[in-house]
């Protein structure tokens, strides 16, 4: 599995950046996916740093087109922000959706609501395991 963070640039391309988003190699997105294809990748996974923490939607533009170009799973990453952005991206060509701030920032001032299952609920989790196992 590889990860590509993508920001569009100046003039409104998606490139490939590193180091947290604050340095851009220049290189089209599309062109490494495809190329990492190539090497043998088995999945992408593709966050828009444009969209990543918005909650607006994924950017559905560049997940077609590095969708429509490579044949191995592209998992959408960055930007949602309800359930019905999940199908936009699967309509799109992603094989599967990521997410993050929808399920920690509610509300209107996006209050944090961080939920943590209670030892019971751990409990139950490890006995079933347990008992598969055996």
């Amino acid at each position: 599995m590889v990860s590509i963070d993508a920001k569009k640039n100046f003039w409104g391309k998606h490139e490939v950046f590193i180091k947290g988003g604050s340095i851009n190699t220049g290189i089209p997105v599309v062109r490494l996916a495809v190329e990492l294809n190539k090497m043998g990748a088995g999945e992408i996974l593709l966050n828009s740093i444009d969209r990543d923490g918005m909650m607006n939607g994924y950017d559905l533009e560049l997940l077609h087109s590095v969708s429509k170009e490579v044949n191995i799973p592209v998992i959408a990453c960055g930007g949602a922000g309800n359930t019905s952005h999940f199908a936009e991206a699967i309509q799109r060509g992603a094989s599967a959706v990521a997410a993050g701030s929808m399920f920690v920032f509610h509300g209107k001032h996006r209050g944090v609501l961080i939920n943590y299952p209670g030892q019971q609920e751990l409990k139950n989790i490890f006995h079933k395991n347990e008992s598969i196992q055996q």
